[in-house]
């Protein structure tokens, strides 16, 4: 370092940089749409290419039902009524139209359908439970809970030990009523619900009941039903004492008693009703 001269003191001059002016560099708006464009392609194109394969791939043909075995519908009648529908698209499938080729069998209460991918159907049944058998002449069928025919009685697959209901010619529009009353008479009557073995509809909600408890067949009327057994309490014990081998006791009528006698007169003439009135109307 060289010595400055005498009486100069040193002097710093600042640093100073050249200006320049800052040059912004843009990107183009093409280059700047690129990305999002790309992205919502693939969030939106991705699905849709993926949904058109799946509705249009020969894969997802329907190929195979599977059925779970139920005691009175077949598996062979299933897959039999849902044949047309084999090589039908499954995921596009509408199960309404599963359901509504089933309903056709009276012995299906419910059906539970499932998609098996890539091509198989799988389809759960719930029977209808019987409740009762209708007689209609030589022939019986189960009845459901509304008192509607399921099918043909078949003693090896399915319930015997059931109510028998019978009715008269005209009177089956009266059926659906049955079942009801007997539900009301084994909340009223247990002991004499749980021993009826028939019960006959005879229309306009009159009934002819047959139970080992009753000494023979019993009319009665729906509506005045449980008033009319308490008097048949009161007066069984003495009709049957009067009265040996009754063949019918009718309590239809709320002011008078009609029996049927059991044994034929000796002229060979059929048992005449014998008509009796109430203890309580005779008192009046």
């Amino acid at each position: 370092m060289m010595p400055l001269p005498a009486g100069q003191e040193a002097r710093v001059l600042p640093f100073r940089r050249r200006q320049r002016p800052v040059r912004v560099r843009r990107r183009s708006l093409l280059r700047r749409l690129v990305r999002p464009v790309t992205q919502a392609l693939l969030l939106v194109g991705v699905p849709v290419l993926a949904g058109a394969w799946l509705f249009a791939s020969p894969t997802f043909a329907l190929a195979e039902v599977r059925v779970a075995p139920t005691a009175h519908v077949p598996a062979l009648w299933v897959q039999e009524a849902l044949a047309p529908l084999l090589g039908c698209n499954l995921p596009r499938l509408p199960l309404a139209e599963v359901e509504a080729r089933l309903g056709a069998n009276p012995w299906i209460a419910a059906v539970t359908i499932s998609k098996r991918l890539p091509a198989a159907l799988t389809v759960e049944i719930e029977e209808k439970r019987p409740v009762a058998l209708l007689r209609r002449g030589h022939d019986l069928a189960y009845l459901d809970g509304q008192a509607r025919v399921i099918g043909p009685f078949d003693p090896e697959r399915g319930p015997v030990d059931l109510l028998l209901v019978s009715t008269l010619p005209g009177a089956e529009r009266a059926l659906p009523a049955v079942l009801p009353f007997v539900a009301g008479l084994a909340r009223e009557r247990p002991a004499l619900a749980a021993r009826l073995s028939e019960i006959e509809v005879l229309g306009d909600g009159d009934y002819r009941l047959f139970s080992p408890a009753l000494p023979c067949p019993l009319l009665l009327r729906e509506e005045s039903a449980s008033a009319r057994l308490a008097d048949l309490d009161r007066w069984l014990p003495e009709l049957v004492r009067r009265y040996p081998g009754l063949a019918g006791v009718d309590l239809r009528f709320t002011d008078r008693l009609i029996l049927t006698p059991g044994e034929t007169p000796a002229t060979g003439a059929p048992p005449v009703p014998t008509e009796k009135r109430s203890s309580r109307h005779a008192q009046a």
